[in-house]
């Protein structure tokens, strides 16, 4: 007599993941075993993963999920079944919010989770050497190498031009200011405001080199002596209060509430606390940072699409496929009813 010899096993299992908000991600699975035929499925808890807009199931195994958001955490679950066994395996997706944006000497957009903590690289077509956040929200302005301006909801893009800034000059540094005024520094250190879509040159003297905001309005500023400066309020004619003793040369400031935040000029990222200078344990060669301060990335919904069965007429016995799909954020569940009354079956050839 013959013993079929039937066996399943994972030959790729998906591992933890940790990511960020806004960026896709790919877990892998794959299994072998006898009979052959192997087919594998994904759950989220216990919800059965479908191909939509949040989810895409590759004919290997794999799944990616696409711009992952907070809610898209937790236990996924590979499950793999050949007719005969099944097994599972499970690995858990943890998807974080970024606290600070920057870019790197490259011009790529990098997040980061903490001062201390690592950067991740996000995808974007464009290069940009400045960035700056509104606070409480997800909306950035960045400087390119060109020194224009482009303005985004978040800092996953897309980028469009800030065509209001028009003075002849080049923008070197952007900042956010008291009631979300934009601040801009030209390639001749001289400081500009954001009024509507009108821009005003300070009447500050032209020694600026970039520029930060603390919670209570007051301005921090360094200038081209690499003096940093702190002044009361950002009244543009009052005049400077205070010198902040600097341990390393700066290129670019920042202000995470009301921690300073400095890029060395030999691009360390470092910070001021308790009257110390410090630096992060990541520095990741960046040349200008800013701190967003919001719960959740904002994902721009599309519109709904759908795809619609055809009416069919087939001869008895045959099979066919009706295709039904639609697409949205939030992810909508599609039901397919059979009414009886409008079924057709023809004795046709």
């Amino acid at each position: 007599s013959y013993a079929p010899n039937y066996y399943l096993q994972f030959t790729v299992k998906p591992v933890d993941v940790e990511t960020f908000a806004g960026l896709s991600v790919q877990l892998d699975c794959a299994a072998t075993g006898q009979p052959r035929s192997v087919m594998t499925f994904w759950l989220l808890g216990n919800g059965l993963l479908q191909n939509s807009t949040d989810f895409t199931l590759h004919s290997n195994g794999s799944l990616t999920i696409v711009n992952a958001r907070t809610e898209h955490s937790g236990v996924y679950s590979c499950v793999a079944e050949n007719g005969i066994l099944t097994i599972m395996t499970t690995a858990t997706l943890t998807v974080k919010v970024p606290t600070y944006v920057g870019v790197d000497a490259t011009g790529s957009v990098q997040i980061k989770d903490s001062v201390d903590g690592p950067c991740t690289a996000v995808p974007s077509t464009r290069k940009f050497k400045a960035v700056a956040a509104f606070p409480g929200t997800a909306q950035i302005y960045a400087v390119d190498f060109d020194g224009k301006l482009w303005t985004a909801d978040s800092f996953l893009g897309p980028f469009q031009k800030d065509e209001t800034f028009r003075n002849g000059f080049e923008v070197q540094d952007v900042a956010v200011g008291p009631g979300d005024t934009v601040y801009v520094v030209d390639t001749d250190n001289r400081l500009w405001y954001k009024t509507d879509k009108t821009w005003i040159k300070s009447r500050l003297s032209p020694n600026f080199q970039s520029v930060a905001f603390l919670n209570s309005g007051q301005m921090i500023g360094l200038n081209k002596v690499n003096q940093l400066r702190r002044k009361e309020k950002a009244a543009i004619t009052s005049s400077w209060d205070e010198n902040i003793e600097l341990t390393y040369p700066l290129n670019a400031v920042a202000v995470h509430d009301d921690l300073i935040l400095g890029i060395t000029t030999s691009r360390e990222l470092v910070f001021l606390e308790s009257a110390t200078w410090k630096k992060a344990e990541y520095s990741c060669d960046l040349v200008s940072i800013t701190p967003i301060n919001i719960t959740t990335i904002p994902v721009t919904a599309p519109q709904i699409t759908s795809f619609t069965p055809d009416n069919v007429v087939l001869p008895y016995g045959s099979s066919v496929t009706l295709t039904c799909r639609v697409f949205g954020i939030p992810t909508p569940t599609t039901v397919i009813d059979l009414h009886p009354a409008i079924i057709s079956i023809c004795s046709c050839s």
